[in-house]
């Protein structure tokens, strides 16, 4: 910018009030909305809240060193990301909770046919570690043990309040489920007196990337995941709560609990089994030259079994009739974990441990995957392994044991030349599989065949013994 001083004798005044009254005309058409005009978007100052204050501290390391804010007990990072001044901070998990008074039911009124329940901010004791909402007395001490070394959640919402004045929008970033979504409508209900522009940020990962795309794709609260995490208190509350109570009384042991969940899913189990138990029945078995027939007359009585059995020990079998037919059978699907362990016990006598360090080994090299797992690429795509191996597509794939890119092909065959005893397996891109003593190849390759979900897009494998290699 650039001015010129002139004697003001020498100033063109009528050119000057025109210039002046035609802008006058100009901003008034601005603000009446007749003349549309580019907005410069100016950086916002915003309060973003987690949960863990490791995540916090995490996240505002992404984009720099931040500056960093004391109130009482937590901590405040202030940081730029271009389009935004964050001030990052944490709630360190849940702030209220349902109060223990004597209201209603454990906390939890029922008016005119609504549930109203009652919250309160949550305690921990530093010393003895438990946790409540309210104290017995004024000198406000832990219920146990007596000590005035006390967490309140208290403190937290208020540096949270005191730092929502600061800023032009609150951003809550806690975790995307049902839990998250309550402390995020809990931070909503207690930062609204302060500010109106509170948004809501989900990411599933702790990345830089993954925090910019949230930012610039907030969202409001989900009240159906609040609601559901609310009724989800309240049943351990009415569930838990008074269940636990009648346990330790019927058990005389104060160190007994009942669950919301694992209470009726205990009853579910007995009354499943006593129907199991009341359902079994005999059926017998009648071996006829090559032919194998089972009877399944529905018996329950072993005193009825063993009158059938008399009958047919003198009775003679006749085939009338005799039909071929071809039956279609499906594939067996892919192997989960559970699978996996089970048929590797089963069929190979191989222990769990063991089983388990194999698949971690494949997985480590980025084989113990299945034809129709989803992977994400170097460039950001989502494909199936499937379509990269029937496209014979030569690309790079994203790390599975770090975030660095690694370069890897997949290939569609086994390469075995080898029998006898084994020392090492290495892959051919390398990755040496570690062999304890006694395997013998053919037992090597259905272990890791077993560990692969049997997908046969692996690396070719040689074996080497003690003396060649």
């Amino acid at each position: 910018m650039s001015f010129e001083i002139k004697r003001f004798e020498e100033l063109d005044l009528k050119g000057l009030k025109k210039e002046i009254e035609e802008e006058r005309k100009f901003v008034e058409k601005v603000l009446e909305g007749k003349i549309e005009c580019d907005k410069k978007e100016f950086v916002k100052t915003a309060l973003f809240v987690v949960e863990s204050p490791n995540k916090a501290r995490t996240i505002a390391n992404f984009f720099g060193k931040p500056s960093v804010r004391s109130f009482g007990k937590i901590q405040a990072y202030e940081v730029s990301i271009g389009n935004y001044h964050l001030i990052i901070t944490a709630t360190k998990g849940h702030l209220i909770d349902l109060s223990t008074k004597d209201i209603g039911l454990y906390g939890v009124e029922v008016k005119n046919g609504k549930i109203l329940p009652h919250y309160n901010s949550i305690k921990k004791c530093y010393d003895c570690g438990y946790q409540f909402t309210e104290y017995d007395s004024e000198e406000k001490k832990c219920l146990v043990c007596g000590s005035d070394n006390i967490d309140d959640a208290w403190e937290r919402i208020e540096a949270i309040q005191q730092l929502a004045q600061e800023v032009d929008e609150v951003i809550i970033g806690t975790d995307p489920d049902a839990e998250g979504e309550f402390i995020a409508y809990t931070v909503y209900l207690l930062v609204r007196p302060f500010t109106q522009n509170i948004k809501r940020a989900e990411f599933h990962e702790v990345t830089k990337t993954a925090i910019i795309n949230a930012l610039n794709n907030l969202r409001e609260i989900n009240l159906n995941r609040v609601k559901a995490q609310m009724v989800r208190r309240i049943e351990d509350r009415w569930l838990g709560f008074s269940l636990t109570e009648k346990v330790r009384k019927a058990f005389k042991k104060d160190w007994l609990s009942a669950g919301r969940v694992q209470t009726p899913v205990l009853g579910w189990i007995v009354k499943r089994y006593l129907e199991h138990k009341n359902s079994l029945s005999y059926f017998i078995g009648i071996r006829a030259g090559k032919l194998n027939l089972i009877l399944d007359l529905d018996i329950k009585d072993k005193k009825k079994l063993n009158q059938v059995l008399e009958v047919l020990k003198k009775a003679k079998v006749k085939i009338k009739n005799k039909k071929y037919e071809e039956v279609e059978l499906n594939p067996l699907p892919p192997y989960m974990t559970s699978t996996m362990l089970q048929d590797a016990t089963n069929y190979l006598g191989i222990g769990v441990d063991q089983v388990m360090q194999i698949a971690q080994d494949l997985f480590e090299a980025g084989l113990c995957v299945a034809g129709d797992t989803y992977i994400t690429l170097a460039d950001g795509q989502i494909k199936r392994i499937k379509d990269i191996v029937e496209k014979k597509e030569n690309t790079s794939l994203l790390g599975t044991n770090s975030l660095s890119i690694k370069e890897s092909k997949i290939v569609k065959h086994w390469k075995i030349k080898y029998s006898g005893k084994i020392r090492k397996i290495i892959l051919e891109n390398g990755y040496e599989i570690k062999v304890k003593s006694g395997w013998q190849l053919k037992g090597a390759i259905e272990d890791i065949k077993a560990s692969s979900f049997n997908n046969p897009n692996i690396q070719a494998v040689y074996a080497y013994d003690e003396v060649n290699k």
